[in-house]
């Protein structure tokens, strides 16, 4: 019996102690906003995929104006689906500090809020 409760402890206490020492899914969530927020954009589409390598993540490579630079966006977690909204050859723009992305297509221009579903921004 002693045995029982003693495995029982040790097993309750483990499931504690990973629980708290692990980060959760909306710490990944907050950091996937912290860093998205941190990208200045400026250029048009080049790319659009979902990476095999990398289980399907939706990635989008945008070439930008002015400075011939490739960057590549990781759009895993985003909650707006905004990977389906962009298209190859779109211009899109975005600021550091928010994640309000401008795009314009041929015929029209319109902005997608790109959500983590971070629920502790800071």
């Amino acid at each position: 019996m002693k045995k029982v409760l003693l495995i029982f402890i040790l097993t309750v206490g483990f499931f504690f102690a990973t629980i708290y020492f692990f980060p959760s899914l909306s710490d990944s969530e907050c950091i996937w906003d912290k860093k998205f927020k941190e990208i200045e954009l400026n250029g048009v589409v080049e790319k659009k995929y979902l990476d095999s390598i990398q289980h399907s993540y939706p990635m989008i490579e945008i070439r930008q104006f002015g400075i011939d630079t490739l960057i590549m966006i990781n759009l895993i977690g985003d909650t707006t689906n905004s990977y389906y909204k962009i298209e190859l050859g779109d211009t899109i723009k975005k600021s550091k500090g928010n994640n309000l992305i401008r795009l314009r297509k041929k015929n029209a221009e319109f902005a997608v809020t790109v959500d983590f579903g971070c629920k502790d921004p800071r």
